[in-house]
């Protein structure tokens, strides 16, 4: 037993334990710099054997401290430092095991009382099974295509085959039994260029697209009459008329003609309790300082502003008629669930445009805009059309009349993997047991890091999620504003900070802080760092990135690096005393020695 402790305590082992930690950092910090920080954390710092190989340093400085005892004065300074050594890998054990690496983005005048960690988690729902599962990945940045389980049950189950750290998206277009979308392959060439796109119908039945050389529209011709206006338009339009507008709630749809002299009056939904109220029409709807404004009485732009109003309130909606993919102001959060579509026949752009309808018997018709007027005609698949502009010609190549979009995900290799600008993306597989056929049947999903898909499989709704961990905060962090400095004379940022209120009920406190780049905030634990910050599509500053940090064993870090230094300054200040001991040490051998040699000579006498 005496043998095995003294091995511990010998300084061979700790010089080799000493070597192999100096060449493990050394290998890791250049890894790091090749691959990332999540990379060499994966592989390196949050392993069980560099924990092992910490625990090993930390019993041999015990055990080399042990084998001294009863320690001498001159020893204060080798004890002090051996236990400062001691108390900073217990530091870095609570560290490792509790320490938190989040953030925490915020959009202005928002709150939240939780945070984002850097672990990946599946979360799937059964909501007809009031049942919920929740996976957390541990996969590191690296491709995996091998099966990993995540929910089985007697119906289905469900695993990831496919899991990419760094990942593209790729759309396509397929056949689809269940779907009720058309979808088209066009093609727009000329001498200069050769676009091949696909359209696929969305719900409102009026798709649009920008090739770079003409804009594309895939809409729907409801019935004849609209095939008349899609065919002569300059014959079918009206002075005054604006055109139509489409309200759709959770269980209603409305079409109501409107004109010009229309707006500021009110009409009621049929056999409903709503009412419209038209409030405004801007036939060339352009946003100026933040704020959309009508610029000319050309309909180069058609919007119109509307108020819908019920038992439940009143909701205020803005509907575009060349984008009927943005949504209205309030019909993410509304109350009746309304989605709003103007349909203008106002419109006068005589820019490069190209339609194409489809009837309620799938057939296709084409209209061109341009400089030289309209053309329309009925569309044959695979043969050319004249576009009259830039000695373009187009042609429908395929047609599906039921399609869907399918997408897929592939690898990619970026430039900086602290900053890849690319999501990563994991491909479920789910399977089902209980299926009528001998050979179960096999769907698979993709989904990409922050997404949530809902879906039905095999007669069962399914929520699935890839989301970062959250966790709770004791404490409620409320983003007033986050301000952007420049540098002078330039767009480029030169400073970020935050004025956030901080709200903690179990203390009753609410105060104000500012988070700048070199001015964190510390409360309970959490400290609080200005990392980033989050824009809108036209690149303005609309919410703040805030880091967040919670380290339990940072003061234990702290304390023992002052005393492992005090302990080494007392080394030094004992140095003497060292120097006399070894001289004392070996003076004493060489008296032994000497007494040896005596009494042997006395022997042999």
């Amino acid at each position: 037993m005496k043998k095995p402790l003294q091995f511990l305590g010998s300084v061979q082992l700790a010089i080799a334990l000493i070597i192999g930690l100096a060449l493990t950092l050394t290998v890791a910090t250049f890894y790091e710099s090749l691959h990332g920080t999540a990379a060499v954390q994966y592989l390196f710092y949050k392993t069980w054997w560099f924990g092992l190989l910490l625990l090993l340093i930390g019993i041999s400085v015990t055990f080399a401290a042990l084998k001294k005892y009863p320690w001498k004065v001159h020893q204060t300074g080798f004890v002090i430092t051996h236990l400062g050594i001691i108390i900073l890998i217990i530091g870095s054990f609570l560290t490792f095991w509790w320490g938190i690496d989040a953030n925490l983005p915020l959009y202005n005048g928002e709150e939240k009382n939780y945070i984002f960690t850097h672990e990946e988690t599946i979360e799937m729902s059964q909501p007809l099974q009031n049942r919920k599962y929740t996976k957390t990945l541990e996969l590191g940045p690296y491709p995996k295509l091998e099966t990993i389980p995540l929910l089985s049950d007697k119906k289905i189950s469900i695993a990831i085959d496919q899991y990419l750290p760094f990942a593209r998206e790729v759309n396509h277009v397929v056949p689809s039994k269940t779907s009720k979308k058309e979808a088209i392959q066009i093609n727009l060439a000329s001498s200069f260029f050769n676009v091949d796109e696909w359209i696929l119908m969305n719900e409102e039945g009026l798709q649009k697209i920008d090739l770079g050389p003409a804009k594309i529209i895939f809409k729907k011709i409801k019935n004849e009459k609209d095939l008349q206006k899609f065919l002569n338009p300059q014959k079918q339009k009206k002075e005054g008329v604006i055109g139509k507008i489409r309200i759709h709630t959770k269980d209603q749809e409305w079409v109501l003609d409107i004109h010009k002299k229309d707006i500021g009056k009110t009409f009621g939904l049929h056999n409903s309790h709503l009412t419209l109220t038209l409030l405004e029409y801007l036939p060339h709807a352009l946003v100026e300082n933040n704020k959309l404004v009508n610029k000319s009485d050309k309909a180069l732009n058609p919007a119109l502003r509307t108020l819908i109003s019920g038992k439940e309130g009143s909701e205020e909606h803005m509907s575009f008629s060349l984008f009927p993919e943005f949504p209205s102001l309030h019909q993410k959060t509304s109350i009746y669930g309304a989605r709003l579509l103007l349909e203008s026949e106002d419109y006068t752009d005589n820019s490069k445009s190209l339609f194409i309808g489809i009837t309620e018997y799938n057939q296709l018709y084409y209209q061109v805009v341009s400089s030289k007027g309209i053309h329309s005609g009925k569309v044959e698949l695979g043969k050319k059309y004249k576009t009259h502009w830039m000695n373009a010609e187009f042609s429908v190549q395929e047609f599906l009349p039921q399609a869907k979009q399918w997408t897929q995900f592939h690898a990619i290799e970026v430039q900086d993997p602290n900053n890849p600008k690319a999501p990563s993306a994991v491909r479920l597989r789910l399977l089902c047991h209980s299926c009528e056929s001998r050979n179960p049947e096999t769907e698979y999903v993709w989904l990409a890091f922050s997404e949530t898909k809902n879906i039905n499989f095999q007669g069962e709704p399914l929520i699935l999620a890839y989301h970062p961990k959250t966790l709770a905060l004791p404490f409620n962090i409320h983003l007033e504003k986050f301000e952007m400095g420049t540098d002078p004379g330039t767009n480029n940022p030169a400073s970020y900070q935050s004025r956030v209120i901080l709200k903690d009920d179990s203390q009753e406190l609410t105060r104000k802080f500012l988070i700048s780049m070199n001015e964190p905030l510390t409360y309970g634990g959490y400290t609080f760092y200005q990392s980033s910050y989050q824009t809108d599509e036209n690149g303005t500053p609309t919410g703040s990135v805030l880091s967040v940090g919670y380290d339990p064993g940072r003061s234990v870090k702290y304390a023992g690096s002052i005393i492992m230094v005090l302990g080494i300054l007392l080394m030094f200040f004992f140095k003497n005393a060292y120097v006399n001991a070894y001289k004392e040490l070996m003076r004493r051998k060489e008296l032994k020695i000497q007494k040896q040699k005596g009494v042997s000579h006395a022997i042999l006498s």
